[in-house]
Protein backbone atom coordinates (compact mmCIF):
# COMPACT_ATOMS: atom_id res chain seq x y z
CA UNK A 1 0.00 0.00 0.00
CA UNK A 2 2.89 2.43 1.22
CA UNK A 3 4.80 1.61 -2.64
CA UNK A 4 1.32 2.89 -4.35
CA UNK A 5 0.72 5.62 -2.37
CA UNK A 6 4.56 6.30 -3.25
CA UNK A 7 5.50 6.54 -0.03
CA UNK A 8 7.78 4.03 -0.29
CA UNK A 9 10.06 2.28 -3.89
CA UNK A 10 9.87 -1.29 -4.59
CA UNK A 11 12.69 -3.30 -3.37
CA UNK A 12 13.50 -7.09 -3.64
CA UNK A 13 15.04 -7.71 -0.37
CA UNK A 14 11.51 -6.45 1.47
CA UNK A 15 9.69 -8.23 -0.71
CA UNK A 16 10.98 -11.14 -0.02
CA UNK A 17 10.87 -9.98 4.07
CA UNK A 18 7.53 -9.72 3.62
CA UNK A 19 7.01 -12.90 2.31
CA UNK A 20 8.58 -14.49 5.09
CA UNK A 21 5.67 -16.00 7.95
CA UNK A 22 6.91 -13.72 10.62
CA UNK A 23 3.92 -14.51 12.91
CA UNK A 24 5.17 -17.07 15.64
CA UNK A 25 1.85 -18.76 15.78
CA UNK A 26 1.64 -19.47 12.33
CA UNK A 27 5.03 -20.83 12.21
CA UNK A 28 4.64 -23.23 15.26
CA UNK A 29 0.79 -24.43 14.59
CA UNK A 30 2.37 -24.90 11.34
CA UNK A 31 4.90 -27.42 12.49
CA UNK A 32 2.50 -28.98 14.35
CA UNK A 33 -0.16 -29.75 12.03
CA UNK A 34 3.07 -31.42 10.07
CA UNK A 35 4.46 -33.84 12.86
CA UNK A 36 1.01 -34.23 14.00
CA UNK A 37 0.42 -37.61 12.60
CA UNK A 38 3.26 -39.45 13.80
CA UNK A 39 2.61 -38.12 17.04
CA UNK A 40 -1.54 -39.45 16.80
CA UNK A 41 0.64 -42.91 15.44
CA UNK A 42 2.24 -43.03 18.69
CA UNK A 43 -0.43 -42.07 20.65
CA UNK A 44 -2.56 -44.89 18.96
CA UNK A 45 -0.25 -47.34 20.12
CA UNK A 46 -0.50 -46.47 24.17
CA UNK A 47 -2.60 -47.79 26.51
CA UNK A 48 -4.53 -45.61 28.35
CA UNK A 49 -2.65 -45.72 30.97
CA UNK A 50 0.59 -45.46 29.47
CA UNK A 51 -0.94 -42.26 27.69
CA UNK A 52 -1.87 -40.88 31.12
CA UNK A 53 1.59 -41.31 32.51
CA UNK A 54 3.08 -39.49 29.47
CA UNK A 55 0.58 -36.43 29.61
CA UNK A 56 1.65 -36.63 33.86
CA UNK A 57 5.34 -36.49 33.24
CA UNK A 58 5.24 -34.51 29.82
CA UNK A 59 3.16 -31.81 31.88
CA UNK A 60 5.32 -31.61 35.25
CA UNK A 61 8.63 -31.14 32.98
CA UNK A 62 7.76 -29.25 30.41
CA UNK A 63 4.91 -26.90 32.24
CA UNK A 64 5.35 -27.25 36.16
CA UNK A 65 9.23 -27.74 35.96
CA UNK A 66 10.06 -24.77 33.50
CA UNK A 67 7.72 -22.03 34.58
CA UNK A 68 9.31 -22.49 38.14
CA UNK A 69 12.42 -21.79 36.74
CA UNK A 70 10.72 -18.45 35.51
CA UNK A 71 9.49 -18.38 39.07
CA UNK A 72 12.91 -18.50 40.10
CA UNK A 73 14.24 -15.96 37.79
CA UNK A 74 12.49 -13.41 39.61
CA UNK A 75 12.96 -14.89 43.11
CA UNK A 76 17.01 -14.33 42.91
CA UNK A 77 17.06 -11.41 40.04
CA UNK A 78 19.16 -13.25 38.25
CA UNK A 79 18.47 -16.00 35.00
CA UNK A 80 18.79 -19.63 36.23
CA UNK A 81 17.80 -21.06 32.99
CA UNK A 82 20.50 -23.46 32.84
CA UNK A 83 18.38 -24.97 34.63
CA UNK A 84 15.56 -24.91 32.57
CA UNK A 85 14.18 -28.13 30.52
CA UNK A 86 13.43 -26.37 27.61
CA UNK A 87 16.45 -24.43 26.74
CA UNK A 88 19.62 -22.16 27.95
CA UNK A 89 16.97 -18.93 26.96
CA UNK A 90 14.50 -20.62 28.98
CA UNK A 91 10.68 -21.49 28.98
CA UNK A 92 10.20 -18.16 26.20
CA UNK A 93 7.16 -17.75 27.77
CA UNK A 94 5.35 -21.01 26.17
CA UNK A 95 5.62 -19.22 22.72
CA UNK A 96 7.51 -22.66 21.81
CA UNK A 97 6.85 -25.55 19.55
CA UNK A 98 7.92 -27.87 22.99
CA UNK A 99 4.32 -26.14 24.79
CA UNK A 100 2.01 -26.56 21.32
CA UNK A 101 3.22 -30.26 20.97
CA UNK A 102 2.19 -30.26 25.41
CA UNK A 103 -1.02 -28.76 24.85
CA UNK A 104 -2.22 -30.77 21.57
CA UNK A 105 -0.89 -34.35 23.76
CA UNK A 106 -3.48 -32.83 26.70
CA UNK A 107 -6.04 -32.26 24.75
CA UNK A 108 -5.80 -35.49 22.93
CA UNK A 109 -5.99 -37.64 25.80
CA UNK A 110 -9.36 -35.28 27.08
CA UNK A 111 -10.69 -36.27 23.84
CA UNK A 112 -9.54 -40.04 23.57
CA UNK A 113 -10.54 -40.51 27.37
CA UNK A 114 -13.03 -38.95 28.12
CA UNK A 115 -13.98 -36.93 30.78
CA UNK A 116 -16.59 -37.70 33.88
CA UNK A 117 -16.43 -33.72 34.17
CA UNK A 118 -19.47 -31.57 33.42
CA UNK A 119 -19.51 -28.47 31.96
CA UNK A 120 -21.30 -26.44 34.84
CA UNK A 121 -18.32 -28.00 37.05
CA UNK A 122 -15.34 -27.29 34.41
CA UNK A 123 -17.31 -23.59 34.08
CA UNK A 124 -16.44 -23.21 37.53
CA UNK A 125 -13.12 -24.46 38.25
CA UNK A 126 -12.06 -22.34 35.03
CA UNK A 127 -13.61 -19.44 36.89
CA UNK A 128 -11.57 -20.12 40.15
CA UNK A 129 -7.98 -20.16 37.90
CA UNK A 130 -9.25 -17.04 36.53
CA UNK A 131 -9.13 -15.51 39.68
CA UNK A 132 -5.63 -17.30 40.76
CA UNK A 133 -4.49 -16.02 38.20
CA UNK A 134 -5.70 -12.53 38.72
CA UNK A 135 -4.61 -12.14 42.34
CA UNK A 136 -1.09 -13.82 41.40
CA UNK A 137 -0.66 -11.27 38.82
CA UNK A 138 -1.01 -8.32 41.10
CA UNK A 139 1.49 -9.98 43.93
CA UNK A 140 4.08 -10.44 41.00
CA UNK A 141 3.24 -6.67 39.90
CA UNK A 142 3.86 -5.56 43.89
CA UNK A 143 6.75 -7.55 43.72
CA UNK A 144 8.66 -5.89 40.62
CA UNK A 145 7.83 -9.11 39.11
CA UNK A 146 5.93 -7.60 35.84
CA UNK A 147 2.21 -8.65 35.86
CA UNK A 148 2.25 -11.21 33.26
CA UNK A 149 4.94 -13.45 34.80
CA UNK A 150 1.74 -15.84 35.37
CA UNK A 151 0.19 -15.57 32.70
CA UNK A 152 2.74 -17.24 30.73
CA UNK A 153 1.26 -19.97 28.40
CA UNK A 154 3.54 -22.90 29.94
CA UNK A 155 2.02 -21.57 33.63
CA UNK A 156 0.25 -24.86 35.02
CA UNK A 157 -2.50 -22.65 35.30
CA UNK A 158 -2.95 -21.43 32.48
CA UNK A 159 -2.38 -24.96 30.84
CA UNK A 160 -5.09 -26.37 32.94
CA UNK A 161 -7.56 -23.82 32.02
CA UNK A 162 -7.01 -24.19 28.97
CA UNK A 163 -7.83 -28.03 29.33
CA UNK A 164 -11.38 -26.83 31.03
CA UNK A 165 -12.44 -24.98 28.31
CA UNK A 166 -12.19 -27.77 26.01
CA UNK A 167 -14.04 -29.92 28.56
CA UNK A 168 -16.64 -26.94 28.52
CA UNK A 169 -16.90 -27.27 24.79
CA UNK A 170 -17.16 -30.58 24.67
CA UNK A 171 -20.13 -30.66 26.43
CA UNK A 172 -21.94 -29.10 24.23
CA UNK A 173 -24.02 -30.18 21.47
CA UNK A 174 -25.09 -27.85 18.42
CA UNK A 175 -24.78 -27.93 15.08
CA UNK A 176 -24.71 -24.81 13.35
CA UNK A 177 -24.07 -24.59 9.45
CA UNK A 178 -23.77 -20.39 9.59
CA UNK A 179 -21.21 -20.74 12.53
CA UNK A 180 -19.52 -23.49 11.19
CA UNK A 181 -19.29 -21.96 8.05
CA UNK A 182 -18.16 -18.59 9.67
CA UNK A 183 -15.44 -20.41 11.87
CA UNK A 184 -13.94 -21.25 8.77
CA UNK A 185 -12.22 -17.16 8.81
CA UNK A 186 -11.01 -17.83 12.25
CA UNK A 187 -7.38 -18.17 11.06
CA UNK A 188 -7.45 -15.64 8.30
CA UNK A 189 -8.97 -13.42 10.78
CA UNK A 190 -5.96 -14.42 13.43
CA UNK A 191 -3.22 -13.69 10.60
CA UNK A 192 -4.54 -10.47 8.87
CA UNK A 193 -5.99 -8.30 11.76
CA UNK A 194 -2.69 -6.97 12.74
CA UNK A 195 -2.82 -5.28 9.37
CA UNK A 196 -6.14 -4.20 9.19
CA UNK A 197 -6.11 -2.90 12.94
CA UNK A 198 -3.69 -0.20 11.83
CA UNK A 199 -7.07 1.12 9.47
CA UNK A 200 -8.87 2.21 12.53
CA UNK A 201 -8.29 4.97 14.80
CA UNK A 202 -8.62 3.26 17.86
CA UNK A 203 -6.33 5.55 20.31
CA UNK A 204 -9.04 8.45 19.40
CA UNK A 205 -11.86 6.10 20.44
CA UNK A 206 -10.09 5.07 23.97
CA UNK A 207 -10.22 8.91 24.26
CA UNK A 208 -14.48 9.02 23.95
CA UNK A 209 -16.76 8.19 26.14
CA UNK A 210 -17.87 4.70 26.89
CA UNK A 211 -20.37 4.28 24.72
CA UNK A 212 -18.32 5.15 21.68
CA UNK A 213 -15.91 3.07 22.81
CA UNK A 214 -17.85 -0.14 22.84
CA UNK A 215 -19.91 0.82 18.94
CA UNK A 216 -16.59 1.54 17.61
CA UNK A 217 -14.92 -1.72 19.04
CA UNK A 218 -17.79 -3.60 18.23
CA UNK A 219 -17.68 -2.04 14.21
CA UNK A 220 -13.77 -2.84 13.99
CA UNK A 221 -14.78 -6.47 14.97
CA UNK A 222 -17.07 -7.08 12.65
CA UNK A 223 -15.79 -5.07 10.02
CA UNK A 224 -12.05 -6.78 10.20
CA UNK A 225 -13.63 -10.49 10.26
CA UNK A 226 -15.75 -9.83 7.40
CA UNK A 227 -12.66 -8.67 5.12
CA UNK A 228 -11.04 -11.54 6.54
CA UNK A 229 -13.66 -13.81 5.66
CA UNK A 230 -12.80 -12.34 2.47
CA UNK A 231 -9.36 -13.52 1.96
CA UNK A 232 -10.42 -16.81 3.08
CA UNK A 233 -12.94 -17.31 0.45
CA UNK A 234 -10.38 -16.09 -2.08
CA UNK A 235 -7.57 -18.21 -0.70
CA UNK A 236 -9.89 -21.26 -0.63
CA UNK A 237 -11.15 -20.84 -4.48
CA UNK A 238 -7.10 -19.91 -5.33
CA UNK A 239 -6.25 -23.33 -3.29
CA UNK A 240 -9.14 -25.31 -4.70
CA UNK A 241 -7.57 -24.52 -8.07
CA UNK A 242 -3.67 -24.82 -6.97
CA UNK A 243 -4.38 -28.37 -5.77
CA UNK A 244 -6.55 -29.63 -8.12
CA UNK A 245 -3.44 -29.11 -10.47
CA UNK A 246 -0.82 -31.01 -8.59
CA UNK A 247 -3.22 -33.72 -7.70
CA UNK A 248 -2.00 -35.63 -10.43
CA UNK A 249 1.78 -35.95 -9.05
CA UNK A 250 0.40 -36.07 -5.40
CA UNK A 251 -1.43 -39.21 -6.05
CA UNK A 252 2.12 -40.74 -7.03
CA UNK A 253 3.44 -39.83 -4.38
CA UNK A 254 3.07 -42.28 -1.52
CA UNK A 255 2.91 -40.64 2.17
CA UNK A 256 0.90 -43.24 4.11
CA UNK A 257 2.23 -43.69 7.54
CA UNK A 258 1.39 -47.40 7.82
CA UNK A 259 4.33 -49.82 7.61
CA UNK A 260 4.88 -53.39 8.71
Amino acid sequence: MDIVKGEKIFSLRELLYNMLPLDYFVVLYSVLYIVSPYINLAINRLSEKQFRKMVILMFVIFSVWSFGVDVLNNVFEKSVNHASPIGIQGSQGGYTIINFILVYIIGAYIRKSGTKMSSKKASLYFVVILVLLYALSVYAYKSDWGDTLFWKYNNPFVIMASALVLIVFLGFRYESKIINELARGVFTCYVSHKILLEYFDIEKAVNQNLGILFLHQLLTALIIYFISYLFHITYRVCSSIFLTSIRPLCDKINISLDYK
